[in-house]
């Protein structure tokens, strides 16, 4: 380190040091009484499983109301056999431990959600078992960088500690006002990586969030607060967003379904972002969950129930509709890669096992190749449009003089100011789409199945290749992340991504599942849905 930099460095720890300490000390006081049911565990291990560990933890009671679906546990509270402070007190729990053992929080408030459930049931008892919505006591867990009105929002920028945002619906994220207004409980806010551009979830303001299933390995990013939080069962739902797979990636590596939505379906309004103004690929919001019942329960009613249109100019007032799929008549697309990288052993298999279960059901599925020139040419120009924020990220780091990590970097690096014109960008862009939108015309297929990325959840500086999800932000095709009831097998799955991984270890991946993706064309997101439950009942 230079003088200039061991300088610049003292003068960041002297001012921004002292509020960084506040925050974390903050999220370990709200963590403390939790604290008593995790001794004797050793959760620094390095491949600690932390889903194994939690089911050593919970009670029966406390198993089976986190382990209900949002219908489930909204019959419950109509008929009185659960409170909404029996349901609260039993994911916060949870929460509270899946902090302490991957640090996926960078707020907690669990006094407050106490209290807000404690007000549904009040509401309940007044209004003769009537409940405020379809969200009423379920705990909801949020990206931080949703703006929320009485707390600072961050979006994991130092220089944003001080970002206080009030009370003001005209300020607060449109979302959280939706699920409020319908009975939500929010007590956890998650965390996200430094730029908001990782496919990893490490910060300089709480530091990294680990895999739920394998310490060593990343939870996915961007939203990888989310997926390691919804994993270890601290919500029903995990709201994300996905600009380049940052839903999808989480999901994928922490064995959930995850929706990347058609854009304009679910708005991201009054959400923390260094990339506003960049509208060439637009950023997605969409749930995180552990059951395909509550995604779709909350894609419903978030959509028919919220008409975030009415808040949201730029949102599309298309309500959510039932769809129906032959599954006789149905036929599945496989794309084995992209081209760029070959994935690994455990994504292979994967694909796999999932056309030989769909041939043994009758479900015809089809190997697609995609041309591997075009292929190339939309990756370099997707980079380069996310790249075209640069100057804003610069300046955010520059404000607080934090030091950036190394994913940052990679990130940073992928704007070419020589050849970054936003006109050829969108051009290209557009052709790609037409030539996706063809390829499932001419090929027949409804669905695509492929990989969400090169590896199942992979070790964080190995996260560099983000083609396999970000090829559907740039053409906005809509996206679930599916189950294929695997894990990934050291003695088996004994090669690594193509060219990208020269140290790869196959025991670095043990207890890890192997999701995988399903696309469909733009605007089927229910016809996705019944695509996904085809390959459940096929696969799990």
């Amino acid at each position: 380190m230079t003088q200039s930099e061991t300088a610049s460095a003292d003068v960041f720890q002297e001012k921004w040091g002292p509020k960084i300490e506040a925050y974390r000390a903050a999220l370990a006081k709200e963590v403390e009484p939790y604290k008593k049911y995790v001794k004797g565990i050793d959760y620094n291990a390095e491949h600690f499983n932390a889903v194994e560990a939690m089911e050593s933890i919970l009670t029966e009671d406390e198993k089976a109301i986190t382990n209900c679906t949002a219908k489930q546990l909204i019959a419950k509270q109509k008929s009185g056999e659960y409170t909404a402070l029996d349901i609260y007190e039993a994911f916060a729990k949870r929460g509270a431990i899946a902090h302490i053992f991957t640090n996926c929080a960078m707020e907690l408030f669990i006094e407050e959600g106490r209290e807000r459930a404690k007000e549904l049931d009040k509401y309940r008892e007044e209004h003769n078992g009537e409940l405020v919505g379809p969200f009423h006591g379920l705990p909801i867990t949020l990206k931080e960088l949703m703006k929320y009105g009485g707390k600072v929002t961050t979006a994991s920028y130092v220089c944003y500690l001080d970002n206080f945002i009030e009370k003001d619906p005209r300020k607060e994220s449109i979302s959280i006002q939706i699920l409020r207004k319908h009975g939500a409980v929010f007590y956890m806010r998650t965390s996200q990586p430094q730029s908001v551009m990782h496919l990893d979830t490490d910060n300089v303001i709480t530091g990294r969030t680990t895999n739920p299933y394998n310490r060593k390995t990343s939870p996915g990013g961007s939203s990888g607060g989310e997926s390691a939080a919804v994993a270890l069962g601290a919500s029903v739902f995990g709201i994300g967003s996905d600009i380049g797979g940052s839903i999808r990636v989480p999901a994928a590596f922490c064995g959930l379904y995850g929706i990347r939505p058609t854009c304009k379906r679910v708005t991201g309004l009054n959400s923390l972002s260094g990339g506003a103004g960049q509208e060439s690929i637009f950023s997605s919001q969409g749930p995180l969950t552990r059951h395909l019942e509550d995604l779709e329960y909350y894609m419903e009613h978030y959509i028919n129930g919220g008409k975030p249109w009415i808040q949201d100019p730029n949102m599309i007032p298309l309500e959510w509709k039932k769809e129906t799929v032959d599954k006789e008549a149905v036929t599945f697309g496989v794309l084995l890669t992209d081209t760029l990288v070959d994935p690994s052993d455990a994504i292979a298999r994967g694909l796999k096992y999932v056309q030989e279960k769909l041939g043994t059901s009758n479900i015809k599925t089809k190997v697609i190749t995609i041309d591997h020139g075009k292929m190339k040419e939309a990756f370099k120009q997707t980079l380069h449009i996310y790249g075209q924020s640069r100057p804003t990220h610069e300046k955010l780091f520059a404000a607080s003089g934090e030091p950036l990590l190394p994913l940052t970097k990679v990130f940073l690096n992928f704007a070419n100011p020589e050849t970054n014109d936003v006109l050829v960008n969108n051009i290209l862009k557009e052709e790609f789409k037409l030539y996706f939108h063809r390829l499932f015309q001419d090929e027949g297929i409804d669905f695509l199945i492929s990989p969400t990325s090169p590896n199942v959840a992979e070790v964080p500086k190995n996260l560099t290749h983000w083609n396999y999800s970000s090829m559907f932000n740039l053409i906005d095709f809509p996206n679930i992340i599916f189950k294929t009831g695997l894990t990934y097998d050291p003695e088996v799955d004994v090669k690594g991504p193509t060219g990208i991984i020269p140290d790869f270890n196959p025991a670095d991946y043990v207890n890890l599942p192997i999701n995988l993706q399903l696309t469909a064309l733009r605007h089927q997101d229910e016809k996705l849905v019944e695509g996904i439950k085809i390959l459940d009942e096929v696969l799990l």
